[in-house]
């Protein structure tokens, strides 16, 4: 049964392709959450200068 084996395959592809995006959009949240942390860093930081 051929056709089976093949559906279970692009099955199983389509959920490692949904893991890896899942685990991209995780690393580009984090990766703007540290981009607003170092913002505030640098407001604060002019902030105190002036």
């Amino acid at each position: 049964m051929p056709p089976a084996t093949n559906w279970y395959k692009s099955l199983n592809m389509t959920n490692k392709m949904l893991a890896a995006l899942e685990a991209f959009k995780k690393q580009t949240e984090e990766a703007w959450v540290t981009m607003g942390d170092r913002m505030d860093n640098v407001e604060r930081s002019c902030n105190e200068i002036l």
